[in-house]
């Protein structure tokens, strides 16, 4: 099979795209030595000595309780877009039987509209404050939180996990448990941003298939997570001509299809096995999808329910055996109508598992059977339980206000510059905020007094939580590589300066520096992701257009100081590129990535002792870092300071890992300068090694081939450098210097018909290259 242990270092390749920033994060609790400092037991509502496994969710069952877990998250998902949650026109037929066969949470939320860290909840049953992971891409689980896996790990289950997006890549600890994590995801040449890579869900299901037949005999909790409801939305047929008509809003119905149709045959496999039975089905979301809805195309900004509710089903066909008295019932769908959340999966697999202990509570989430059993003998008891909900998205990536909220079963609060009430029983769209409509209503006032209480209180126990258990908070990636590529994109992996006060935009803001309010932003939301798909499709000047008129809305935002940096750079304009530049590092004088950019701004510019004092800043940044000494060796080769080339450039290469891009360039580099360095045969020789071992760890590395076919031209041994030109064509096909420069080898060696052909082929790929068309009319002459 095609897996790896979940152990197994991997390396990726990113391209240009996207940018949040700021790695100011406060990452909470003492530092702690034990392996796993919450055994989810810190608050017990009692701890009978020696109380052993509650078997009360045998009375849902008919039979034995299911021992096997499978549990399904569908990216992006919103509940209200399937059948089974009351959507006639939705194509989900195997969600739809799956609800049938279990019980179906009208009410289930996320607690933050983020892939990793709604997932990292999901898992540990911890909220984002306390597991640490606030955002995508930055962060790591801390290996003292202990996950689902590694509790069914202990108690004997063979563990398994397929994950269908590089944000849950294993580098990012959600591997934590598992016995295989699959997460191998090839680049998108059609996606510049490596966090839009995805498996396709029939790769999912095919691996998926071929996990349970390789372990069907085996006691097991197999992780499925399927990525196509995110966008862009792009179904395969049929789907895509059965929803094509729609709009966006259609096609992300025809994604939803596609994926429960995959999930069909899943399920049809685990039939063929004999393996539905004995297995307990959990399908959740990450979270949802704005799909418009207060001005939110896709998710991650904001916190209302179009981007937290998510479905919950809990499906096996021996559920709902056995009513109150005993008497057989018809199996039957229960939906509880009470409020839950992802962070109360966990306890409450592990309780329909007949894996919790009696009076153990796990992770922040609460064991939901109690209520199950009750609603099931139609008794009338339901938990009174609330959501904490988060995005610090904004927060982090462009400075503006965090958003933090409360949300109970009937009203939801939101902390912003702008404060938010709803009252979601009554209003399930959250278009009345009832402090800006009803501000001298009854208690208003006041109501909004306890929900800051309330608020205010959530974030102390999550304080308290963390202390209790001595764990250190998430993990901030710190690894070399990761830090570098992530920079590449824009990322910030430094704390920001303080800025100055804002003006005042709006009454009751929280912070004394008045962040911007994110719903006062929408415009500037729309705008950036206009100008970030321009510029994935190379239309520059309207990609500078949209990405201008963001800074006369708001114009300290350096993310996109940084895009319109690569956008004129792209252009050649790099004069305006550098000043974009420079207004980044007036904010983040440490960001290794502008510096490097600033000095290949000062290369193009030929100013190379400025591009030297750049590089320099960055190498004094991060010493440990190759980038800054590979830049200096290019500078130093271009000024033929060849001593001063190669010190540099063998500090990079002994900088370097052997999985590095960096390795392969600076070997590429050495060769260069012991070429240029012409000290006869032994420096000949030691370019040829410097060059054959970055071939080995990058076989397509052009500027080997070209530099070796101009070395040899240089030094008119034609037949050596005719296959390194040829290789050059093999790979830049519409290289018209190449194919001249060719001819002229094949001419100067007596070929003169393979020359003719050379010449031809570069007039086809520049009609007016005068040199080619002059040689070509004297050869076709005979002279």
């Amino acid at each position: 099979m095609k897996g790896k242990a979940a152990t197994e270092k991997r390396t990726f390749s990113f391209m240009l795209f996207m940018a949040p920033f700021a790695m100011l994060l406060i990452i909470w609790g003492a530092s702690g030595c034990s392996r796993h400092p919450f055994p989810f037991n810190l608050f017990p509502a009692s701890r009978p000595e020696g109380g052993g496994p509650d078997r009360s969710a045998e009375r849902l069952f008919r039979g034995r309780l299911p021992h096997n877990l499978v549990l399904i998250t569908i990216d992006t998902l919103r509940a209200d877009h399937l059948g089974c949650y009351g959507n006639p026109n939705a194509r989900t037929p195997a969600i739809d039987a799956l609800a049938k066969q279990g019980i179906l949470f009208r009410q289930a939320f996320s607690p933050v509209p983020l892939t990793l860290p709604s997932h990292a909840s999901i898992l540990t049953g911890l909220y984002p404050p306390v597991h640490g992971l606030r955002d995508n891409g930055y962060f790591i689980l801390n290996e003292d939180y202990k996950t689902l896996a590694e509790v069914l790990k202990e108690n004997g289950y063979t563990t398994g996990a397929i994950v269908a997006s590089f944000v849950l890549n294993s580098r990012f600890g959600l591997d934590q448990g598992f016995d295989f994590y699959e997460d191998t995801i090839d680049p998108d040449p059609n996606r510049s941003d490596p966090f839009r890579y995805e498996l396709k869900g029939d790769k999912v299901l095919d691996l998926a298939k071929e996990w349970l037949v390789n372990h069907q005999g085996e006691k097991f909790f197999l992780w499925l997570h399927f990525y196509d409801p995110h966008d862009p939305y792009d179904p395969p047929e049929p789907q895509r001509s059965l929803f094509s008509k729609g709009g966006p809003r259609a096609l992300y119905d025809g994604e939803i299809a596609y994926t429960d149709a995959c999930l069909g045959q899943f399920i049809g496999k685990m039939d063929e096995l004999n393996l539905r039975d004995n297995t307990l089905l959990v399908l959740t979301a990450d979270h949802g999808e704005g799909l418009g809805e207060h001005g939110e195309k896709t998710h991650g900004i904001f916190i209302y329910d179009s981007t937290l509710q998510v479905p919950l089903i809990i499906s096996n066909p021996g559920l709902h055996a056995e009513n109150q008295s005993g008497s057989q019932s018809q199996i039957s769908q229960l939906s509880p109508d009470f409020l839950v959340r992802t962070i109360d999966i966990l306890p409450t697999t592990l309780g329909l598992l007949g894996l919790v202990k009696q009076g153990e509570s796990y992770g922040q989430g609460v064991n939901l059977l109690p209520w199950l059993l009750a609603e099931q003998e139609r008794r009338t008891a339901e938990p009174d339980l609330k959501l904490y909900a988060e995005s610090l998205y904004t927060k982090l990536n462009f400075d503006w206000s965090a958003l933090k909220g409360i949300r109970s079963r009937d009203w939801k609060y939101i902390q912003a510059p702008t404060a938010e009430l709803y009252r979601v029983s009554s209003d399930p769209g959250e278009t009345e905020n009832i402090l800006l409509t009803e501000p001298k209503g009854p208690d208003i006032a006041g109501s909004r007094e306890r929900w800051e209480k309330y608020l205010q209180e959530e974030e102390s126990g999550f304080a308290s939580f963390r202390l209790a258990g001595s764990a250190s908070g998430a993990q901030v990636v710190n690894d070399r590589e990761i830090r570098q590529r992530l920079e590449s994109l824009g990322y910030l992996c430094a704390p920001r300066k303080e800025k100055p006060v804002r003006e005042e935009k709006s009454a009751g803001a929280q912070d004394s520096r008045n962040p911007l309010d994110p719903k006062d932003m929408v415009e500037v939301l729309d705008s950036l992701d206009q100008g970030q798909t321009l510029y994935a499709e190379g239309k520059l000047e309207s990609a500078a257009r949209q990405f201008e008129a963001i800074l006369e809305l708001d114009p300290g935002n350096i993310f996109i100081h940084y895009l319109l940096g690569d956008v004129y750079s792209r252009q050649g304009d790099f004069r305006t590129a550098l000043s974009h530049y420079q207004a980044v590092l007036q904010e983040q004088e440490d960001y290794l990535e502008v510096q490097n950019k600033i000095g290949s701004v000062y290369d193009h510019l030929e100013e190379y002792e400025k591009a030297i004092e750049h590089f320099q800043k960055a190498a004094t940044l991060y010493p440990d870092q190759p980038r800054a000494y590979i830049n200096f060796g290019i500078i130093y080769i271009k000024t033929n300071r060849l001593d001063e080339a190669q010190k540099n450039l063998l500090k990079a290469l002994d900088l370097s890992r052997d999985d590095d891009q960096e390795k392969a360039v600076s070997l590429r580099c050495l060769g260069d300068t012991c070429l240029r360095m012409n000290n006869g045969t032994d420096s000949e020789e030691k370019a040829r090694q410097y060059y054959q071992q970055a071939l080995k760890l990058k076989p397509d590395m052009i500027e080997v081939f070209l530099e070796l076919a101009r070395y040899y031209t240089s030094q008119r041994r034609y037949s050596e450098a005719i296959p390194n030109w040829e290789k050059v064509i093999s790979l830049q096909p519409q290289d018209n210097q190449a194919a001249f420069a060719l001819g002229q080898c094949y001419l100067l060696s007596g070929d003169r018909q393979k020359a003719e052909q050379l010449f031809r082929q570069c007039l086809q790929i520049q009609p007016d290259h005068g040199q080619a068309r002059s040689i070509l009319e004297r050869l076709e002459q005979g002279q």
